[in-house]
């Protein structure tokens, strides 16, 4: 049933294979000996005709089972007072093997002892308890998720993961489609990226003037925000460099070879503040140059926080001010110039001309209005009322006209 999809065990909310092997085969132990195993909960739903089982709760069960049935899990028989890794039935098709399977059965013996039959017979006939809910929301299914964990021990990615939201929604469509860097990170797992990422977005949508601490990361993460389209993609953006670095084989070094500088593996700091940095860059940059980038900051937080580089309000500060020093010296950023100060009842009534405003990541956090410089050699921006009083230009009151000859523009 899972081979033909009728079954599915990777809901949004499900925590990746955590079970040993050992675990495993002590659950093939206990249906041989019919002892007691917990019901399985699924969501039944209509998908393209179809009735589908989700799982709710028994994947890592119904992982053993399949295992077990494959031949990539042996039954250790300890009744002889040895232990006997024993087989289910030998066999030659493997062509349903997904690509975990594939490479398990890669890296294993091949097997020399099966089951009895009457072991066999007694595994076949074997009965799990089902539970099955009919027509639940997705929020339903979440809920009953997150009550069955309470007993279970579970990490707090993994709690992150498991939440129903649109934020929450696109950080786990952005896990899957940049799983390989995984492999570089050292937290590993799913559930580790998904809240890697996540704390990414909201550290772009927050700006770089403040730290997003983990309380204010599960607030976003459960709020009801959807995250804007430009925010998504600028998230999408930074992966995308940083999988371009993790599936270089060359530039992949400088995220997991030792150096003067490193232990290897990337830190959830490093993670963080790189994807800052990446973020504001606004000119083209080569996925060389991005690495080259990623090991200068790995160097200046071994100096500077002397090996110790932990997630913290501190580090990200003083971590800016290398990001913020490398943007400038590199010429990542555009031009821009400040415009002066104009007091509240002023500003309503006039307009900039010939500006054209920079949109960026933390726009909400900025008080003072940016704005680009003229092209050509001629002179920045100035403000109108300041050439009014000069002699130049005309400046019109809000609901009133321009002299003649002066075309109107549209703000």
């Amino acid at each position: 049933m899972i081979s033909k999809g009728e079954i599915q065990l990777d809901a949004p909310y499900q925590r990746e294979i955590i079970w040993e092997s050992n675990k495993m085969s002590e659950l093939i132990d206990s249906i041989i000996n019919n002892y007691y195993i917990p019901p399985l909960l699924f969501a039944v739903r209509q998908i393209r005709g179809q009735h589908v089982r989700i799982v709710i709760d028994g994947k890592q069960r119904l992982t053993s089972a399949r295992r077990f049935l494959k031949n990539l899990l042996p039954y250790v028989d300890n009744s002889s007072g040895k232990a006997v890794e024993k087989y289910y039935i030998e066999r030659l098709d493997h062509d349903a093997d997904d690509d975990t399977e594939a490479a398990l059965r890669k890296a294993q013996k091949e097997p020399k002892n099966f089951i009895t039959n009457e072991e066999f017979d007694i595994f076949n006939k074997f009965e799990f308890v089902c539970v099955e809910y009919l027509d639940i929301t997705e929020d339903d299914e979440f809920e009953i998720f997150s009550r069955v964990q309470l007993g279970v021990a579970i990490t707090s990615a993994e709690k992150l993961k498991a939440t129903n939201s649109r934020i929450a929604e696109q950080c786990r469509r952005l896990a899957d489609q940049n799983h390989e860097i995984s492999q570089v990170l050292q937290r590993k797992g799913h559930a580790a990226l998904f809240q890697l990422i996540a704390h990414l977005m909201l550290t772009i949508r927050n700006g770089t003037e403040n730290f997003s601490t983990g309380k204010a990361l599960q607030i976003y993460v459960h709020s009801n925000e959807n995250p804007s389209t430009a925010l998504v993609n600028k998230v999408e953006y930074v992966l995308n460099q940083i999988k371009g670095i993790v599936m270089d084989k060359e530039l992949k070094n400088v995220m997991v070879k030792n150096g003067a500088a490193s232990k290897s593996l990337v830190k959830a700091i490093e993670f963080i503040m790189f994807g800052t940095y990446v973020s504001l860059v606004e000119r083209p940059r080569s996925i060389r140059h991005f690495s080259q980038d990623f090991s200068a900051l790995r160097a200046y937080l071994f100096e500077t926080r002397e090996g110790k580089a932990y997630l913290g309000k501190d580090a990200f500060l003083e971590c800016m001010d290398w990001v913020n020093e490398r943007l400038e010296r590199e010429n990542l950023v555009s031009a821009r110039q400040s415009i002066h100060t104009i007091p509240d009842d002023d500003f309503d009534e006039l307009k900039e001309e010939d500006t054209v405003p920079i949109p960026t990541h933390n726009s909400r956090n900025n008080r003072t209005p940016q704005v680009t410089a003229r092209q050509g050699n001629s002179q920045p921006t100035k403000r109108r009322r300041e050439d009014r009083n000069n002699g130049g230009v005309a400046v019109a009151k809000r609901g009133g006209k321009l002299p003649s000859g002066v075309a109107r523009r549209r703000a």
